[in-house]
């Protein structure tokens, strides 16, 4: 299951149209496979007492583990991409917008990226042309003009994309600060304090890179949650066993929801507690949004966020000390 990877950023839609045939039934494939092991792993978390579907579990934790785990991150990162392209709408802005939440020219994989991302465009192109055939007896003109500004809203993005890519990286784009926001728990403090000072210091370094990655755009390992739960819509970087859990609250604006170290994917009890966080962070979400524009409230943000800098390098610290 082998992505087709074109390098040439100067691709006519053809030749693009040419390669997304391999490439989207090779990602249908992949996706139907991560549902499989999904559905697999949520039967083993949900199903535990009965015993004879041990071995068939034990299978299947197998089988993640040996999924290409390269191909599921880049998986991960385009659906988190493709998501916010997805649901810009067509508008004056809309340039400025697409330009807000494309990759970071900084990551390793951007080329790569940008292509994935242009060709599942053209697949909803696709789908929707292949719909018109199927059903044009009874397709209504109304509908026609639906799907009809449709296609072309996604073709204004792929060219969009296109141009944005061809241009050089400015100065503030390569100078790019997101600001982060600080959840409170129920009781009114901090939560990412409170999970930082129970984390092994061995890994305190680990999270400042994340947190990072965050800042500087180039979000690592990004992956959004989806499905009907409460975690649908909210998004994490990961590293070796690290993960923060974020929203993205408005243009360069970051809700830190959670930190922690995940031992297994298959941990039902760390499912229970994310969701419980994630719930508790909706419940205040809109508090959060109609104070993100007063200048008390983010300076008493950007105070937390060097004070958590400040516990994520004590280890650095430390060892210039010791120097």
């Amino acid at each position: 299951m082998d992505y087709i990877i074109l390098n040439d950023k100067n691709l006519t839609e053809e030749q693009l149209l040419e390669a997304i045939k391999h490439n989207s039934r090779t990602a249908k494939l992949m996706r139907q496979e991560i549902v499989k092991l999904k559905q697999a792993t949520e039967e083993y978390q949900y199903d535990t007492q009965m015993q004879d579907e041990e071995k068939s579990v034990t299978e299947n934790e197998e089988e993640i583990v040996n999924f290409p785990k390269q191909n599921l991150d880049f998986e991960n990162e385009v659906d988190y991409y493709f998501s916010l392209l997805d649901s810009i709408m067509l508008s004056d802005d809309i340039k400025e917008k697409i330009n807000d939440v494309i990759p970071s020219k900084k990551k390793i994989n951007y080329d790569k990226l940008i292509m994935r991302i242009q060709m599942e465009f053209l697949k909803n192109i696709k789908d929707i042309n292949d719909l018109l055939e199927e059903e044009r007896d009874v397709v209504s003109i109304e509908d026609l003009e639906d799907f009809k500004r449709e296609i072309e809203l996604n073709r204004k993005k792929i060219e969009i994309i296109n141009i944005l890519s061809k241009e050089e990286q400015n100065t503030d784009e390569e100078n790019i600060e997101n600001h982060l926001f600080f959840v409170p728990t129920p009781g009114g403090n901090i939560r990412v304090f409170e999970e930082i000072d129970s984390i092994d210091t061995d890994y305190l370094a680990t999270f400042k890179g994340l947190f990072d990655s965050i800042k500087d755009g180039t979000f690592k390992n990004v992956k959004r949650f989806s499905g009907s739960n409460i975690m649908s819509g909210i998004s994490e970087v990961k590293d070796y066993k690290t993960r923060i859990v974020f929203d993205r609250i408005g243009k360069h604006d970051y809700a830190i929801i959670s930190v922690f170290m995940k031992k297994s994917d298959n941990d039902k009890g760390y499912r229970v507690s994310l969701e419980l966080k994630i719930k508790n962070y909706l419940n205040i979400k809109e508090k959060m949004l109609s104070c993100i524009n007063k200048e008390e409230f983010r300076n008493e943000h950007f105070l937390l966020e060097q004070d958590l800098y400040n516990k994520l390098c004590q280890n650095e610290k430390k060892l210039r000390k010791g120097n």
